[in-house]
Formats: C-alpha cells, sequence, structure tokens
C-alpha cells in the first residue's frame, strides 16, 4: 500500500517482526520529521538522486551530525538517536527498520574453504 506523505510517498515491501523495508520516493525539498524510535535502527539506502541525513546529540541542538548521501550511498541510525532525512533533489531511498540481535549468533562446526579446480570438475562430473 502507498502511504503518502507531505514529502512524497513511502510503500512497505516487506515485513517481519524484527525488520522492515521500505521504498521511500521524496521531492526535492521534502524532509521528515526530527524524530526517534525507541527499540528499532534505521538503515537509509539511496538509490538515486541526493538526500541529507542529520542526527542530533546530546540536549537535541547543540550537537549535529550530518551527511549527505548519494546514489550507492548509505548510513544507519541507532535507535534513541533524534533524526531527519531531506531530500536536495528528488530521490529515491530505501528505508530498513530492524532490531538488532545482541551478540554473536553462529556457531560454526568448520571454517569454511576454497575448492580446487579438479575437485569443482569431479563434483559437476556426479551431479550431471
Amino acid at each position: 500500500m502507498i502511504e503518502g506523505k507531505v514529502w512524497g510517498e513511502t510503500v512497505e515491501i516487506f515485513r517481519t517482526e524484527n525488520v522492515s523495508v521500505h521504498a521511500l520516493t521524496i521531492r526535492a525539498g521534502g524532509y521528515s520529521s526530527r524524530h526517534s524510535h525507541r527499540s528499532k535502527s534505521n538503515y537509509f539506502y539511496v538509490i538515486d538522486g541526493a538526500v541529507t541525513v542529520r542526527t542530533w546529540r546530546g540536549d537535541h541542538a547543540a550537537l549535529v551530525d550530518e551527511i549527505t548521501l548519494r546514489a550507492g550511498q548509505s548510513t544507519m541510525v541507532r535507535p534513541g538517536l533524534l533524526h531527519q532525512f531531506d531530500a536536495l533533489e528528488a530521490s529515491r531511498m530505501i528505508e530498513i527498520y530492524f532490531v538488532g540481535l545482541e551478540g554473536p549468533d553462529i556457531d560454526r562446526l568448520d571454517v569454511g574453504g576454497l575448492r580446487c579446480e579438479a575437485e569443482l570438475r569431479a563434483k559437476r562430473k556426479t551431479s550431471e
């Protein structure tokens, strides 16, 4: 479902209990509200255009960090951090909301590896 916004529109394209992915179309000069999320991180990936992402630290006014992203560039905003995006030109962006996992999440049984060409040929022959 397309959700209209003052700055453009957003479409949720995927959702699970801990991840939500949105496609954003932002008008030139469009910007989001300054806001934060209690438990979700935001990951922004610019498909085309140019978008500035600002974050506020401390008393929410004195310390401002900003990064301008262009096609192929991304940034992440941690939970609780006040932030805003601002399109310098018409832009398309992917926004991913996610809840972080704590600590390592993998138990390895081996280290993996790389097969030599002779092994690969033998495997291909047996699978034919």
